[in-house]
């Protein structure tokens, strides 16, 4: 069913014109926040110390690789972009 749904929104989502900054936006579902609040509070509330410094570590280089694959990511996004325009832009000038 989730499978379904998703391919769905990908194939509305495709549709639409999309403007360059459409696709950065994250918009996370009510059931992703709930999940996401829930973790937060167990980890709050966890009483091993060492267990959560091992969480935060691990959140910490996945943050950063995380960080460094989308900026490179929205690069190519942005080269590709200005490739795009270019050549729209000769296609406009020929008769």
């Amino acid at each position: 069913m989730e499978v379904g749904r998703k391919k769905k929104e990908a194939q509305s989502f495709n549709k639409r014109p999309m403007n360059f900054q459409d696709w950065e936006k994250v918009k996370l579902s009510s059931q992703e926040i709930l999940d996401l609040e829930q973790e937060a509070r167990h980890l709050e509330t966890h009483e091993d110390s060492e267990h959560v410094a091992r969480v935060c570590i691990g959140l910490l280089k996945q943050t950063r690789y995380q960080s460094k694959l989308l900026e490179q990511a929205m690069n190519r996004v942005g080269f590709l972009e200005m490739e795009l325009d270019i050549l729209e832009g000769k296609q406009k000038l020929r008769p």
